[in-house]
């Protein structure tokens, strides 16, 4: 099946999209952005302001190849929907999917190389009023503050 969603556009004009979501008592959504192998990404910018709870934490650039992976629950009962970003245009993203799980149950069996990413997707539809990114690369995100506030000092 295939689906477009809108994307965000940076400074830069790259197209980019939110790391978002978190629990409720009984229900949570998360979509998470994983790279073309499933590895975690650096973000562009870290929400840590403002209202945060369930809501976007972590942008990331985009582009074809890379997984959009969207999950709800209730009650403890997930749907995944594991998408492959196929095209950018205009202002949405074209998303096809390739992996499904509902009913306890995967359409397809997704490579493991997907599975931190998968996971990180259910836990951060769990976290109850979730506040933080689950599935980016903090450590590069913050060595890369760093250097860039080095250079202003300069």
């Amino acid at each position: 099946m295939v689906t477009n969603i809108k994307y965000e556009k940076t400074r830069n004009g790259l197209p980019a999209l939110w790391e978002s979501g978190g629990g409720s008592t009984n229900t949570g959504s998360a979509h998470i952005v994983a790279g073309p192998n499933g590895e975690k990404l650096t973000p562009l910018y870290i929400r840590t302001g403002g209202h945060l709870s369930n809501r976007e934490h972590a942008l990331f650039a985009i582009r074809k190849g890379m997984y959009y992976i969207s999950t709800w629950h209730h009650r403890g009962d997930a749907n995944v929907q594991v998408y492959m970003i196929d095209d950018i245009i205009d202002e949405h993203v074209i998303l096809s999917t390739k992996y499904t799980f509902v009913d306890n149950q995967w359409d397809i069996e997704p490579p493991d190389y997907l599975h931190d990413a998968i996971n990180a997707s259910m836990d951060k539809a769990k976290s109850y009023h979730c506040r933080i990114p689950y599935f980016a690369n903090i450590e590069a995100y913050e060595s890369k503050l760093i250097t860039k506030r080095k250079e202003e000092k300069k």
